[in-house]
């Protein structure tokens, strides 16, 4: 398994990035450990979406969703006979569009009711033959009237807010509403783009998805490319598990050069920075006070992808008790649940604190007593902050995690604890860690320990060949980067 790198960012000519079971990647600050990092997340990420992509599936599922929700607003919000003009405004077009034989639009118009109109038009779209048989040559057929699908809801939404309804609606269910709308307009945009052709909407939906992954985790295509040399063409290639993937990036395009997916076996990708920063642990302690974001959103943020994947079980344990959730938190199958308590509770001896957390006063527990989390020193708070990350299931067989200087806060003792720990998970779960660190004792720690528990390592270094430019080397082991990370202590001899 690798990646492959040109003219990207500081990596000015080609580089490879071996991937192992944990992947070690050093360097000084600014020599490239975070576009790499970025890089990875974003080459996983295409190659999963584009594996589980299928027009037919988004389209149905955004549909039902919308529907439901919309329903629901209007029935909850007891608001319904309030948008005469938006119906009338459609009238001419629905009938343009001969939709008076499928849907019972003069009982809708003599009932006044909104709900009658949008219930028939979603009947139309999920029984028609693009959703209901796979009939990829009907596309162009429905197109038009899951616009005007999209277009009602829209305009009904505008009204409900212009009409100051809104300290009696659900704005969480408006929220949603929102986002789905997103994700469909996004998908219709793909459509036209491809001419209302199903042939290479894969490619077409793979190249609009490398743009957004690039304008959010580098700036622009102008951003990821190297300014520093004149080359006016950036690669990336990865292999994982024989599933490839060539990318060709200039200032003004995307090209997917080649994508070859034989197998199923990539389950995602986290990237977490630094276990215990202030977003993760803010996140732990008000898990409720986030807001609903978009599939298109979330997946291109790592951070939003990252708060997503642990916001279910979080606020799932704000609202229930522990014992209520021991069978859901991670939707692991037993077997593997049990796996994960087990490393759990190896976590908990090490740092001498109990499985017992009491959400009234947010405090852990420790040879009987309770300590308020804000109490709590950062070092036993990363570790705490894993046993969240371990309970929602995001350490599964197959699944890539970055850390990106997982060791912040912690001791040099309790950084080979960790590591220990980072191994275990790897033996356990089978998933893959990449880890981003400065310390020469996480190193030499990797080196020392991961034979004891078999797991297959990578050790890169990322040495700046001069001020605009760095280079990946790769060693078979931690000597040669325990050298480089120990050579302000060589300046004292």
């Amino acid at each position: 398994m690798n990646l492959n790198i040109e003219n990207i960012c500081l990596f000015q000519n080609k580089n490879k990035l071996e991937i192992s079971d944990l992947t070690l990647i050093c360097g000084m600050n600014d020599s490239g450990k975070s576009t790499l990092n970025k890089t990875i997340y974003m080459m996983i990420k295409i190659q999963k979406e584009y594996r589980e992509y299928s027009l037919q599936s988004i389209i149905a599922r955004a549909v039902k969703k919308l529907t439901n929700y919309y329903l629901d607003l209007i029935e909850s919000n007891n608001i319904s006979q309030k948008f005469n003009k938006i119906f009338e405004k459609f009238e001419k077009e629905i009938t343009d569009k001969k939709f008076l034989d499928k849907i019972d639009y003069f009982k809708f118009k003599e009932n006044i009711e909104e709900d009658n109109l949008i219930s028939n038009i979603t009947k139309l779209i999920l029984e028609s033959n693009f959703i209901k048989s796979n009939d990829d040559s009907s596309l162009s057929e429905i197109y038009e009237t899951i616009n005007l699908y999209v277009e009602i809801i829209d305009d009904c939404l505008d009204e409900i807010i212009n009409k100051s309804f809104e300290e009696r609606l659900s704005f969480r269910i408006i929220d949603r509403i929102n986002l789905i709308l997103r994700e469909l307009k996004w998908n219709l945009k793909i459509i036209k783009k491809n001419n209302l052709k199903m042939k290479n909407i894969k490619i077409s939906f793979l190249n609009e998805r490398i743009k957004s992954y690039i304008e959010s985790l580098f700036g622009s295509n102008y951003e990821i490319m190297s300014k520093f040399n004149d080359s006016k063409i950036s690669k990336i290639s990865m292999n994982l598990f024989n599933n490839k993937i060539d990318i060709l990036i200039n200032k003004n395009s995307i090209k997917v050069e080649e994508i070859e997916i034989k197998n199923r076996i990539i389950n995602d990708v986290t990237y977490c920075e630094g276990i215990a920063n202030n977003f993760i642990n803010n996140m732990f302690l008000r898990p409720l006070e986030f807001r609903e974001v978009s599939v298109n959103d979330y997946s291109t943020n790592y951070s939003l992808d990252f708060y997503q994947k642990v916001k279910e079980s979080l606020v799932n344990r704000y609202r229930y008790n522990d014992e209520e959730l021991e069978e859901n938190i991670n939707n692991l199958e037993a077997s593997e649940k049990e796996k994960i308590e087990k490393i759990i509770m190896n976590i908990f001896n090490k740092i001498g604190f109990e499985n017992e957390y009491d959400k009234k006063s947010r405090s852990y527990k420790k040879k009987g007593k309770f300590i308020n989390e804000k109490n709590v020193s950062k070092g036993i708070l990363t570790f705490q902050s894993l046993i969240k990350i371990l309970r929602a299931g995001i350490f599964k067989e197959n699944s890539f995690v970055i850390l990106d200087e997982a060791e912040n806060f912690l001791h040099p003792n309790m950084q080979n604890e960790f590591i220990k720990i980072l191994l275990l998970i790897c033996k356990e779960t089978k998933c893959k860690i990449i880890l981003t660190t400065h310390s020469p004792f996480i190193v030499d720690s990797i080196e020392f320990e991961s034979e004891k528990f078999g797991i297959k390592t990578s050790f890169n270094y990322l040495k700046s060949e001069s001020e605009f430019c760095s280079k990946i080397n790769n060693f078979s082991d931690s000597f040669e980067i325990t050298n480089y990370l120990s050579e302000m202590y060589k300046r004292y001899e």
